[in-house]
């Protein structure tokens, strides 16, 4: 309960429409937490704000980078 709690509590702080979405559709939750998380991640690579993790990834056999991006 408390990890949902900071879960809900984290997009509230870059995103002043949250919490009136998550009452619109409350059977949605989690769907709608994750659209937000991935939204900030991608305001945050257009500033080239963004963290990637590790610095310098490698690839894997497809040619995809294998790295995580907050």
């Amino acid at each position: 309960p408390q990890g949902r709690r900071e879960r809900l509590l984290l997009p509230c702080r870059h995103f002043p429409d949250v919490a009136a979405n998550l009452r619109r559709i409350p059977g949605a939750i989690t769907d709608l937490i994750d659209s937000y998380a991935l939204l900030w991640t991608a305001r945050r690579m257009l500033r080239r704000d963004a963290l990637v993790l590790p610095p310098n990834s490698e690839t894997d056999p497809r040619s995809l980078r294998a790295e995580i991006v907050a």
